[in-house]
């Protein structure tokens, strides 16, 4: 008996990572067993075979959530293109089954305008999604905005100097813009990559709930950073307009508010989780030709030295999402300790896999921290509910 369609939200959708990610659970879901889907030693150590096995999924709606309509129905478009230079290679191979085409005949991919830096499009987002779909079974929260101002070209030079690879999977030598600020009178860092997402997790509540056997508990996927610093991590600066570490520190926020919705009991019909794509080539600081051919340059070069933080390629930084996306949740039990899944690289050609980080700076104080923070941007996203509901 096949499984019933799967429905998946993809903020930032039409490019970088999240249009990787799309690719990926495409190229993943057009066949029968995806290798996605398999259990990752990293994750766990059991060898037991998975009590529910994946059922081969046959229907697939796929919303890309853009600020952008137009970007996103050419990402569609690049997207499908795609997606039939897969099916082709496959329809080559001997026990060739059908699946994909399947697949492609029944996915519907539709496109969901929200832009992130407006509370108003993000609520106008929530309700398009309540009032057209009959439930959500992941939503993997990947857009992101940074604040880049330029570069500490003498720090730069002497990290790279002294430890090549450390320099290019901890860089500490951006400049940030700091105190910019919404049209909401909100921080712009923090709106766009923190605050509304928290919105449509929460927003979208209902629909997680209603995810039917065999597809539920539905998945929320909050996408983090590999690296930040942590230890500039500040309550008193909610919205992150006085931190030199903007982007940084609203993705510590994010481990922070996917660890403690984990942990409550309202979360019974969803199952947050932490994952980051190490470092990606993408264009969220857009770059001219020559500095785009360097940074790749310094990218593989650092994956030559042994990195295996750099899978470089969108679709291979997506395999982290993916995983936690498709994987049994037999093989992913709560963990112990506070985590992120990470995407992971191996070898000169960068074959992907999935590794596990701690959430840094964690102690008890941390999680009160986590508590406080979700309960003030609670506050915060009922308030505009209000607002609205006033006008």
């Amino acid at each position: 008996m096949a499984a019933p369609r799967s429905i998946i939200i993809v903020t930032g959708a039409n490019s970088g990572v999240g249009f990787g990610i799309c690719q990926r659970l495409l190229a993943q879901l057009s066949c029968p067993s995806p290798s996605d889907a398999l259990p990752q030693p990293a994750l766990t150590s059991s060898s037991a075979s998975s009590p529910s096995p994946f059922v081969p999924c046959s229907a697939l709606t796929l919303i890309f959530a853009c600020r952008s309509r137009s970007r996103a129905e050419d990402a569609r478009t690049k997207l499908l293109d795609l997606l039939e230079a897969e099916l082709e290679l496959q329809r080559t191979q001997d026990g060739y089954d059908g699946h994909g085409d399947k697949f492609k005949k029944n996915l519907v991919i539709d496109i969901a305008v929200l832009d992130l830096a407006s509370v108003e499009s993000t609520f106008n987002f929530c309700d398009h999604i309540l009032q057209t779909y009959p439930y959500i079974t992941h939503l993997i929260s990947n857009a992101g905005v940074s604040p880049l101002a330029g570069y500490n070209w003498p720090l730069a030079i002497y990290r790279l100097t002294v430890n090549y690879v450390d320099a290019l999977t901890h860089p500490d030598f951006y400049k940030q813009h700091k105190g910019l600020m919404t049209d909401d009178r909100l921080g712009w860092t923090w709106q766009c990559n923190v605050f509304g997402h928290y919105i449509i997790a929460r927003n979208l509540a209902p629909l997680f709930a209603r995810v039917p056997q065999p597809l539920q508990p539905a998945r929320v996927l909050w996408t983090s950073s590999f690296h930040m610093d942590a230890k500039k991590f500040d309550l008193q600066d909610l919205q992150l307009t006085r931190s030199p570490v903007s982007y940084e520190l609203s993705k510590y926020q994010i481990d922070l508010i996917a660890y403690t919705l984990t942990n409550r009991t309202e979360s019974a019909n969803v199952r947050h989780f932490i994952v980051h794509p190490a470092i990606t080539a993408t264009d969220i600081v857009p770059l001219n030709w020559l500095m785009t051919y360097l940074k790749l340059l310094a990218m593989y070069l650092a994956r030559l030295l042994g990195s295996p933080h750099h899978p470089i390629k969108p679709f291979y930084g997506a395999i982290a999402a993916c995983h936690l996306a498709l994987v049994s949740l037999f093989f992913v039990p709560p963990p112990s300790e506070p985590v992120k899944y990470g995407s992971r690289v191996v070898g000169l050609w960068g074959e992907p896999y999935v590794g596990v980080d701690p959430i840094p700076e964690w102690s008890d104080e941390r999680k009160m921290d986590g508590e406080k923070l979700v309960g003030k941007l609670e506050e915060l996203r009922v308030t505009y509910e209000r607002r609205r509901a006033a006008q």
